[in-house]
């Protein structure tokens, strides 16, 4: 798995598909089907993705009865175990303003629990800054 982090507008996407030579196989997190993500070869928007997952689970009504930790544990897991060749890039979400709704707070909490859970099994993760990247972690 690889981890691509950044902020809005920095050239994630691009240094992924060139650095890892793929071109086509990405989905959007912003409008897939949430499973796609288990066949994928790569998602970008995966802040997306994450939002959709907890309005579906509070659609059903299970939005918060797991710890977000527990919870942030249990997806990243399932992502490693159905998809461990996944490129997820992702923008980073806890650098900017504090939001002020308590749901938005619980969001970026939870996207931000999921992504190092992510990079803690991640063989690479790469911060994008200009459409530079900078490995903070390779494992081979």
């Amino acid at each position: 798995m690889k981890l691509i982090i950044g902020g809005a507008f920095q050239g994630k996407l691009e240094y992924a598909r060139t650095q890892y030579g793929l071109a086509d196989g990405w989905i959007d997190g912003a409008d897939c089907v949430p499973e796609a993500i288990e066949g994928c070869r790569g998602i970008f928007h995966f802040e997306a993705w994450v939002r959709r997952l907890l309005q579906e689970r509070a659609e059903e009504g299970q939005a918060w009865e797991l710890t977000v930790e527990c919870f942030a544990g249990t997806v990243a897991e399932r992502l490693y175990e159905k998809n461990p060749e996944l490129i997820v890039v992702t923008r980073e979400l806890g650098c900017g303003i504090v939001p002020i709704d308590p749901q938005d707070r619980k969001y970026r909490e939870t996207h931000g629990r999921i992504c190092t859970e992510l990079a803690k099994r991640a063989d690479e993760v790469v911060r994008v800054i200009c459409g530079v990247g900078m490995k903070l972690k390779t494992t081979f």
